[in-house]
């Protein structure tokens, strides 16, 4: 798509005019570019893989217009795209054509159960009937008989879990109870090719040469390479106790081995782990000889199964396999390269029920979630394809086209994936809180738009939190701005943003993508909050008021204090102090005249707005009182009474305030006795006093009278007697 450079930069300008004027110094984004930021939101056909990319899913249709009540275990597509698949608990199998559905099998009495299923050639289709009693059937699909044939049959074979063929019509069974692994040759003879000292062998696959077999088991959770001809079996790695499940065979013959243990799934809703950040991608590394040298093009080696794989920390305690101790709480998907390697690539909070590898890529079925899942081993790309209502994905199956065919089970249907794509998809955001009223800015998509394809963004904008319940509160959805260029969100200013992607694409070839959308958003600025004030007069001797205060400012701006006094019956404020950061100061009251005063902060934000946005607010204190006069005494008189003691009386006075205190020290002794007032307590400013002194020696004796007012000020006076 091209970008209309005219109108970026008509945007730009007008984008940065309204800058200058009316917006503050900060502005804050959200940022989607990781599976976790999209998560919260709601995909319709769309989905969001482990590095933020966001595209439109393939299509995924359901087959079968009333499902069946059971497990489809088992399911193969013909190359006429006929489906077959078979079921349990009834033992059935069913052919799926054109939307017609038709039973192709109903077993006898003690087979209940279809276990596995697989295309001989183009017209025959072998089927594992399992029960009391079990056999491998071979059904002709030519002709209107469909009459099966029992290929093979054994009494100690109760379960055949999987079926393998190679190209010169041989077959291979992995069955259970007893571990064994059983070859029919084209001329019909069975024969026992290995027996693993465990209880099944739960899945079969041929090596991508052709010479082994690949057998995956329960127990310790064995992979196995047997081979063909000798039956001659070498265990390749043990999941450590996890049943191995699926088996499949990656470019360059890389195993690829999951397991499903019950204990290590999540039965209540496991989360499928998101990655918090892209933390890059793998790159492909040059194949050096042995004595270095330049690489050739064909010695670029790409897939996961030739690249050098971490070297695997020793087991903890004693194994009877090579096992790993990585994942063991939960299950895994594990990549056993062709040198011998071994490790675990993918953790899943579930059971991995099946698996296919197509596309570059591993595609799992699991339960209990209904996940299914995508797995890129060489780009480490993992992508949560769809999560189905029913429990299981018990079955896939790879279709010509390209596609997928999916059995579940709990209930049974049939689901057709791919392999087109949605013509469109959408994907709507949470509600995202700017935390108070905010203008929007450019909302930034970045993505790649294939020529014909649209990619853009809708937005909407509300004061009220649930956009479900309060819709009709919320601003209309906004007309769709494409993506790569820059115009302006045209919602009104409000609380909360919601956001809406487009991708519109052609059903026939990949998706657009995006790779990245920024928001920016300038919350619109609202004064800061005085919460309190207070004053404290020190009343030490020192003519001082300590002011606190509490102050916040919504947007988070940085806040400057200004504080001014004002005298009681004077309509003026003074300044004290200006651009003060602290939330305290101590104001001297030196000086001033005694009266009634109150202190104002003022809080402003102005060091993170521009002047012409600053904003501002006040609070005052409540009147306090400040005395600078010191009280006095009148009427100070001594008399000597028996025992040669002095009593010494008079009146106290304070200005505005009360006495606090009245004290009398004998030659300086510096020994303050207090003096008893007119009044059980002293708490007015006029105060009678009364003190009598200790028996003195002849001679003569100066006694200090000291008074001390409410505030702290004091005064003194003495008086000279004589003891006879």
């Amino acid at each position: 798509m091209k970008l209309n450079v005219g109108l970026f930069l008509a945007a730009a300008v007008v984008f940065a005019s309204a800058s200058a004027v009316a917006r503050a110094v900060e502005v804050k984004t959200w940022d989607f570019n990781t599976e976790r930021a999209y998560s919260a939101g709601t995909f319709h056909h769309t989905l969001v893989n482990n590095y933020g990319d966001l595209s439109i899913s393939r299509e995924i249709s359901a087959l079968l217009p009333h499902p069946l009540r059971g497990l489809i275990n088992a399911v193969v597509v013909a190359p006429d795209g006929r489906i077959y698949f078979g079921d349990s608990p009834k033992g059935k199998v069913y052919e799926l054509h054109h939307g017609k559905l038709s039973i192709l099998y109903a077993p006898p009495p003690g087979r209940r159960q279809i276990l596995a299923l697989h295309m001989l050639g183009a017209h025959h289709l072998l089927v594992a009937a399992c029960g009391s009693h079990s056999a491998l059937l071979d059904i002709p699909l030519q002709g209107g008989g469909h009459k099966p044939r029992v290929l093979f049959s054994n009494p100690k074979v109760r379960y055949i879990w999987d079926i393998a063929t190679e190209k010169n019509g041989a077959i291979y069974l992995a069955t259970g109870p007893h571990g064994q692994v059983w070859s029919l040759h084209r001329n019909g003879k069975a024969h026992l090719l290995a027996s693993l000292p465990v209880n099944n062998i739960m899945a079969l696959v041929m090596s991508h040469t052709g010479r082994h077999l690949i057998a995956g088991t329960d127990g310790a959770g064995l992979v196995v390479k047997l081979n063909t001809v000798s039956g001659r079996s070498f265990v390749l790695m043990s999941a450590d106790h996890a049943e191995i499940s699926s088996l499949a065979i990656g470019k360059g013959g890389t195993i690829y081995a999951a397991t499903a243990s019950p204990s290590r799934a999540k039965n209540s809703g496991g989360f499928f782990k998101t990655q918090a950040a892209p933390d890059g991608m793998p790159a492909s590394v040059p194949s050096m000889g042995p004595g270095g040298g330049k690489a050739g093009k064909k010695a670029v080696r790409r897939h996961m199964g030739h690249l050098p794989l971490p070297v695997m920390a020793p087991p903890t305690s004693a194994q009877p396999f090579p096992g790993s101790n990585d994942s063991r709480k939960l299950n895994a998907v594990f990549a056993i390269a062709p040198d011998g390697r071994f490790m675990p690539i993918l953790a899943v909070p579930d059971m991995i029920l099946s698996m296919v590898y197509r596309h570059d890529a591993l595609i799992l079925g699991t339960g209990p979630n209904g996940r299914l899942i995508s797995y890129n081993p060489e780009t480490q790309t993992q992508i949560l394809l769809h999560h189905f209502k029913e429990h299981d994905i018990l079955a896939m199956a790879k279709n010509s086209d390209g596609g997928l065919t999916l059995g579940t089970a709990n209930l049974g249907q049939i689901y057709q994936f791919g392999p087109g794509w949605n013509k469109t998809g959408s994907y709507t955001s949470r509600v995202l809180d700017a935390k108070l009223p905010a203008d929007w800015g450019v909302p930034h998509v970045t993505a790649v738009v294939p020529h014909g394809d649209t990619v853009a963004i809708e937005t909407r904008s509300g004061n009220v939190k649930s956009v479900d319940k309060f819709a009709k509160f919320w601003s209309r959805w906004s007309a769709p701005i494409p993506a790569n260029s820059y115009q302006p969100i045209s919602s009104p200013a409000a609380r909360y943003l919601q956001f809406r992607i487009l991708l519109i694409g052609g059903p026939k070839r990949p998706s657009p993508v995006v790779q990245k959308v920024r928001i920016g958003y300038e919350q619109i600025n609202v004064a800061p909050d005085v919460s309190s004030i207070t004053s404290s007069p020190l009343r030490n001797g020192e003519h001082s008021v300590v002011v606190n205060w509490n102050a916040e400012d919504a947007n988070g701006d940085t806040l400057a204090y200004s504080l001014y006094y004002q005298q009681k019956g004077i309509p003026v404020w003074i300044s004290i102090a200006r651009h003060l950061s602290d939330s305290t100061y101590n104001f001297s009251t030196n000086g001033l005249p005694d009266g009634q005063y109150r202190i104002k902060v003022v809080a402003s934000d102005a060091p993170s707005n521009p002047l012409s946005m600053a904003l501002a607010t006040a609070r005052k204190t409540n009147w306090f009182t400040v005395v600078n006069t010191p009280p006095f005494i009148t009427n100070l008189k001594a008399m000597i009474v028996a025992g040669r003691r002095v009593k010494i009386t008079g009146i106290a006075h304070s200005h505005m305030v009360s006495v606090q205190q009245v004290a009398i020290d004998v030659d300086s002794a510096r020994h303050w006795q207090p003096a008893a007032g007119s009044t059980s307590i002293m708490n007015s400013p006029l105060e009678a006093f009364s003190a009598e002194t200790r028996a003195l020696s002849a001679g003569a004796h100066r006694i200090v009278v000291r008074v001390t007012d409410a505030q702290g000020n004091r005064s003194y006076r003495s008086i000279l007697v004589h003891i006879h």
